[in-house]
């Protein structure tokens, strides 16, 4: 038994974990949390940080010992999960040697977690190939797998990011049972959505930073790229996409205008990313469907680059498969200049803009390291100015705030205002952090889609 854990650390302080407790670490410095999950898994080191713990000969300091009795959930899935490329999914013919959910999750006898897959709607999806799950069904996967190990401590990041409220509630119910039969849990965030009573709440103050004097005003947005004049941006008529013999989107039409500003809501599962997918021309299924871009049928001489060039498009599978062994400077160029066909180094006014953002999200100085080197917050706002820098007439947004202090997200809403002011804009958000100007809301439940108020979301 290695309870009680006793965690020495210069980032946290002194925390206690004794058996069957449940623990919240709440911290407004994302940075923070990621170097404590690096340092906890022997990642990275710091002096005279330690962990005691009672060991099989007693007292015992080794992490490298604790690591049998410990699982650190990051919500991550590596590449041979989930496939080599990011359109992978939506090709159901080079998914084949992708596990299926149920290969993935294993034989669960336990009746509590046969009882919460079926919440969670996942025993659905035992057929599917993990890659085709949304952000939010494989995090709630991988809770399950990991409530199914055979281990003392787990210690979690950011569970509440990217699910549904109903699902938020599900996992927090999860946490209060293993710590209830066992196994204690530690949930690391640094966000306010994680509000649920635990047995102890441990508050940490962000470390002290350099003050970014960057305001808005600074910024000069510039207008979005010129394209033939059109009224849609896009239409569709009566999608129907389908997988293993189900509608993931069934008889969907949409059309939105030029500057229109949506939100696209819906459960996990609901068929946002496949939707999306159609727009964004990642689906080769939206060539057998009707679909209108920019006033042009999609398929009639219309290249997928034709499509992509006017749209800037960010979401969490994005940032799964950006390559993160490139420069900072060379992943934004990438993501501003996508078109293979039209490779050429950004311009003075993509750069000028490029260094204002950066600047704005006190970040300048990451340009010239590597991608991987930065945390995931700071890689996500890279990609993030990197979409801006595309100038595209038509701005998507998937959840682009996960894991971001709440004072972030305020600074990301007010750029992302000014932004979109003369464009046409879409986001997804499941706790709701859109920017003022969305002012209307598309729904899907079950592949069915409508107009709804924004306040019934």
């Amino acid at each position: 038994m290695p309870f009680p854990i006793s965690i020495h650390s210069h980032l946290l302080g002194e925390v206690i974990v004794d058996e069957n407790q449940y623990i919240v670490i709440h911290t407004k410095d994302t940075q923070l949390i990621s170097d404590f999950l690096l340092w906890i898994e022997g990642a990275k080191r710091f002096e005279n940080d330690q962990v005691i713990y009672q060991g099989e000969a007693g007292k015992s300091s080794s992490l490298y010992k604790l690591k049998k009795h410990l699982k650190v959930l990051r919500f991550q899935l590596k590449s041979k999960l989930v496939g080599d490329y990011y359109q992978q999914r939506y090709h159901a013919t080079e998914n084949d040697d992708l596990l299926s959910l149920a290969e993935f999750l294993g034989e669960i006898s336990d009746v509590y977690l046969i009882s919460l897959m079926h919440k969670f709607g996942l025993d659905k999806l035992m057929d599917e190939k993990i890659n085709m799950l949304s952000t939010g069904e494989f995090k709630k996967a991988l809770a399950i797998k990991a409530a199914c190990e055979n281990t003392k401590l787990l210690i979690v990041e950011e569970p509440g990011i990217g699910v549904d409220s109903g699902s938020r509630e599900h996992l927090h119910e999860l946490f209060r049972h293993l710590a209830q039969h066992g196994k204690s849990v530690i949930v690391c965030t640094s966000t306010s959505k994680w509000s649920f009573k635990s047995d102890q709440l441990i508050e940490r103050n962000s470390l002290p930073e350099t003050p970014n004097t960057n305001s808005i005003n600074h910024i000069h947005i510039p207008e979005p790229s010129a394209i033939a004049d059109y009224t849609n941006v896009f239409e569709l008529k009566d999608i129907v996409v389908t997988y293993n013999n189900r509608n993931v989107l069934d008889e969907v039409n949409w059309a939105v205008k030029k500057n229109d500003k949506w939100a696209l809501s819906g459960k996990n599962g609901a068929g946002k990313s496949t939707l999306l997918s159609v727009i964004y021309a990642d689906n080769p299924q939206s060539y057998s469907n009707e679909v209108y871009s920019f006033g042009n049928r999609r398929g009639a001489g219309q290249s997928i680059w034709d499509v992509k060039e006017r749209i800037g498009f960010y979401s969490s599978e994005l940032h799964r498969y950006t390559n993160k062994r490139q420069m900072v400077e060379d992943v934004i160029r990438s993501l501003a200049i996508q078109n293979p066909y039209k490779k050429r180094p950004l311009s003075e006014e993509e750069l000028k803009f490029r260094d204002q953002l950066l600047s704005y999200f006190g970040i300048e100085k990451c340009l010239n390291e590597m991608f991987y080197e930065l945390s995931v917050v700071r890689q996500k706002l890279v990609i993030l100015c990197g979409v801006l820098v595309k100038n595209a007439p038509l701005l998507i947004l998937d959840e682009p705030f996960q894991g971001f202090s709440d004072e972030l997200v305020l600074k990301a809403q007010l750029l992302i205002e000014k932004y979109t002011s003369n464009r046409t804009f879409i986001m997804v958000s499941h706790d709701r952090s859109y920017p003022k100007s969305i002012n209307r809301c598309f729904h899907l439940e079950n592949g069915v889609g409508k107009e709804i108020c924004l306040q019934e979301k």
